[in-house]
């Protein structure tokens, strides 16, 4: 009963993106496991009292058992022994127990930087004809968006992932190569995301220096992109990183440099709570036949789903069919 009642409090305040937390349980087969030892040590130490109270030799036992306690040297050290195991043992145990909590509320202190409550994401992929023109491409996803803050109980959508960058590796031979400095190979992991205008409103990440893309970042005019904070640090350490070039080169590639024009705050997507260097670039500039969706609902996300999954097919119904989960489930799924 306190077992069931101490898991009910604990999974109370267990943070939604605990990997497997919906797997917690009081497991049917442990505590039977354990009911049986627990009546087996009972049987089998209530047997040689039980076999004396049959016999009517309970008084004469337990006489000889006290003349035997305190009068035996040996029993008595044996007695002092078992103790020191016992609290050697609970030692242990209660250190564990300390280490357990403290890797806990650990995990739970991670802040990922911005607000993960009633966020929905989802990645639409667009059939190749007639979207291999990026032109035609932003133009879907801008109507999608448009007609998703349309429905009521949605505060906001806008193109760009909310759970990328697993950081467990790093494309290889892939560098950032600032202008100004030799290119050399850079084994810094870091990650991008194409995204619109209204993408950090959405998500809640604040800006902390220069600003956000706006209409006259588009096709035509100088490729921008916004940074995180670790990014800037890492690579402009003692200057302002505004108005500083960088690109990201593979090998047999020659692309254009990026200017930064603004710095955001850092997003953690992992539970190390490690930030990495991230930067931002808009899909006016950027764009593929696969972006990810995020909005921001009033009411409890899921129940949007089907309807923000109608609205998007509605622009296009060869569109495939997609995934829709919270922004919560899916990163809970990633630190599985």
């Amino acid at each position: 009963m306190f077992a069931y009642w101490g898991l009910r409090a604990l999974l109370a305040i267990v943070p939604g993106d605990l990997p497997r937390a919906d797997g917690i349980a009081i497991n049917g087969m442990a505590l039977a496991f354990t009911g049986a030892i627990c009546l087996l040590t009972g049987i089998l130490f209530g047997l040689l009292p039980a076999s004396q109270i049959i016999r009517g030799n309970l008084h004469a036992g337990l006489r000889e058992s006290g003349r035997s306690a305190s009068s035996g040297a040996g029993v008595r050290r044996a007695r002092g022994l078992l103790v020191a195991v016992q609290f050697a043992l609970a030692i242990v145990l209660l250190t564990g127990a300390g280490l357990m909590v403290r890797s806990f509320l650990l995990l739970d202190a991670v802040q990922p930087g911005f607000d993960t409550t009633r966020l929905l994401t989802m990645t639409v992929i667009l059939p190749e004809a007639p979207y291999l023109d990026q032109a035609r491409s932003r133009a879907f996803f801008e109507e999608a968006i448009q007609k998703i803050e349309q429905l009521p109980g949605v505060r906001g959508a806008a193109v760009g992932s909310a759970v990328s960058g697993n950081f467990r590796g790093r494309v290889p031979n892939v560098s950032i190569v600032i202008e100004g400095r030799p290119a050399t190979q850079d084994a810094e992991r870091h990650d991008r995301n194409i995204v619109s205008d209204g993408y950090f409103r959405v998500m809640g990440i604040p800006l902390l220096q220069g600003r956000l893309f706006s209409p006259e970042d588009h096709s035509g005019s100088p490729e921008v992109a916004v940074i995180d904070e670790t990014m800037a640090r890492r690579y402009w350490p003692s200057e302002g990183p505004l108005g500083k070039r960088f690109k990201e080169v593979l090998p047999g590639t020659d692309p254009g440099w990026h200017t930064v024009i603004g710095v955001v705050g850092d997003v953690v997507t992992n539970r190390d709570g490690r930030a990495y260097p991230w930067y931002y670039h808009t899909i006016r500039q950027w764009s593929f036949l696969h972006e990810s969706l995020v909005v921001r609902t009033e009411t409890p996300p899921l129940e949007l789903a089907a309807t923000v999954r109608r609205v998007v097919r509605s622009i296009d119904s060869t569109v495939p069919d997609f995934e829709i989960t919270t922004v919560e489930q899916a990163l809970a799924k990633r630190h599985e």
